[in-house]
């Protein structure tokens, strides 16, 4: 996979402290970029 990311020790269910936090910040930034790429942002 080209340019993964993920949150170092999160779990599937997130419950670590930031881990969901992490998650959506990451999850924004790629459909910001992947959005604007396109012309939809």
């Amino acid at each position: 996979m080209r340019g993964w990311k993920g949150a170092p020790g999160a779990t599937h269910l997130f419950e670590e402290p930031g881990a969901l936090e992490t998650v959506a910040h990451l999850a924004g930034e790629w459909f910001t970029t992947h959005l604007h790429d396109r012309g939809w942002a």
